[in-house]
């Protein structure tokens, strides 16, 4: 399956409730993992965690090279599938929410005082509006799917 949209249609099928994108960085050396990004299996793992009513799959990504002489450059080939399942919810992420909500907070009151301070005034509303919207008891409303574009389909 090569299109996202495909998969979120699957994962409705399939009674999924919930998904995470969890990060798990390389603990085994000094350099940071922004730096690591660059080189091949470097910069942590990324995985999608999602979780159904009786069972939690993790699903992460895997990439090769598959033309080193594209002609558009686009060499590497990236294929995503469940490397593990579980009956068990054992796996699934248990975010502290409140300390979550302090820390998006915080990044969002610098953000927007940057924005406003080099003139950035669409970008400082965002910010604000984001901000607005956690004060608020007003529920914000997600659409259930949101189409992407698939740029190699």
């Amino acid at each position: 399956m090569n299109d996202p949209n495909e998969w979120l249609k699957c994962l409705s099928q399939n009674h999924a409730v919930q998904t995470w994108l969890t990060f798990l960085p390389q603990s085994d050396n000094d350099v940071p993992n922004h730096q690591l990004a660059a080189f091949v299996g470097g910069g942590g793992d990324w995985r999608l965690v999602v979780s159904t009513g009786s069972s939690t799959e993790i699903w992460t990504a895997r990439w090769e090279v598959t033309n080193q002489r594209a002609p558009d450059r686009r060499i590497w080939a990236g294929t995503y599938g469940c490397v593990e399942g579980s009956s068990e919810h054992s796996h699934t992420p248990r975010p502290d929410l409140d300390v979550a909500a302090s820390r998006l907070v915080t990044a969002l009151v610098a953000t927007q005082e940057f924005a406003a301070q080099h003139q950035l005034d669409a970008w400082a509303s965002r910010f604000q509006t984001a901000m607005d919207a956690l004060d608020t008891l007003q529920p914000i409303s997600f659409p259930d799917h949101i189409e992407f574009m698939c740029l190699n389909s």
